[in-house]
């Protein structure tokens, strides 16, 4: 902050005479040593990283507070009943518009392995023509595609009567209100966050689907996973990425093979990009890489990536775009070059 910054702050108010000390918890941007290095010598007691998440705030204000610790989460756990309520609409048809290939393979999966049947599209324009051709239960929009975005897409949708009641959920990274009003104004039913949590995608689908069956089915059994799975690399949450996924083991190796595939190259097609003046390109770059890392749980390369996208789609001096590049650089270079390390050899 400027004028007097956290750590400054923190150490004025210890030296003031209160009778009740409060707790004292850090918050700021990723890659800020400098400041995180000084927090423990001023009684700050715990640092949280922007943009900080509603589980990891509570958590960390109850520890703070005396209250009940942190469980421990397993990645595998069910947080309610509702995966098994999907039994009353399984079978139902969706057709699946993203152009990401790691969220297609994420959102195949989970919605297979849940009793659908998925046909995919690759932008708005090839979902308008399988929309046609075809009886969907359900639509799930990304907004950000080539060709036609996902907002178009449902315009287009909405301009036939025979579509009036066809339900078509927003999937989409960017979680701004505007962006979700945009949605809406476009005739979008409702929004479900990128990256995907399975039960808020239940939901959805609970929401929107009429009820196909009754209620009688319980939950299939998790066939055996392998356990070779990284660990000890900087910045990757592997528990998160695989709570997202239901502990699909499998599936989040198979998702970290793609990253390491479809982003080594990153850096190098934004400077690219940026060099042509084509900042459409670029950005989308930024935005696949950012989607992609958040699959994984690669929260240091998501972050810096959506630092860089906001960069390139403000239009933001070369300087300031170029920093937050060069600050991208050594992050995904270690990232990628751990996991080819860890990763298991395919059979």
């Amino acid at each position: 902050m400027p004028g007097m910054d956290g750590n400054e702050t923190a150490r004025q108010i210890r030296e003031l005479s209160l009778g009740h000390m409060p707790h004292l918890i850090m918050v700021t941007a990723y890659g800020r040593d400098e400041v995180t290095q000084n927090a423990g010598n001023t009684g700050i007691e715990d640092v949280l990283s922007k943009p900080v998440g509603a589980s990891m705030l509570f958590d960390t204000v109850v520890r703070m507070l005396g209250g009940v610790g942190d469980r421990p989460r397993t990645a595998s756990e069910a947080p309610t009943d509702t995966a098994e309520r999907l039994a009353a609409i399984k079978g139902a048809r969706i057709l699946l518009v993203e152009d990401n290939a790691l969220n297609q393979e994420v959102a195949t999966e989970l919605l297979q392995d849940a009793g659908f049947v998925v046909d995919l599209a690759a932008n708005g324009q090839v979902a308008l023509d399988k929309v046609r051709a075809a009886a969907y239960d359900i639509v799930l929009m990304d907004m950000q595609m080539p060709v036609m975005d996902g907002v178009t897409a449902t315009q287009e949708i909405r301009k036939e009567a025979r579509f009036r009641d066809l339900p078509v959920v927003a999937m989409t990274a960017n979680a701004m209100r505007s962006d979700r009003d945009r949605c809406m104004a476009a005739g979008m039913n409702d929004h479900v966050a990128k990256p995907i949590e399975p039960e808020d995608l239940w939901k959805a689908l609970l929401k929107w689907i009429p009820p196909r069956h009754t209620l009688a089915v319980a939950a299939t059994p998790q066939s055996a996973a392998p356990d070779d799975l990284p660990s000890g690399i900087d910045g990757l949450d592997v528990t998160n990425g695989l709570r997202r996924l239901l502990g699909k083991k499998p599936l989040y190796l198979s998702l970290l093979r793609m990253f390491i595939a479809g982003q080594q190259s990153a850096t190098a097609d934004l400077e690219k990009a940026l060099a042509n003046d084509d900042w459409d390109s670029a950005e989308r770059i930024a935005h696949t890489l950012k989607g992609s890392s958040s699959s994984i749980g690669a929260t240091v390369v998501q972050q810096l990536a959506h630092g860089l996208e906001t960069a390139i789609r403000e239009h933001q001096p070369r300087a300031a775009i170029n920093e937050s590049l060069d600050a991208l650089r050594h992050p995904l270079a270690s990232l990628i070059a751990q996991l080819e390390q860890q990763l298991p050899p395919l059979a």
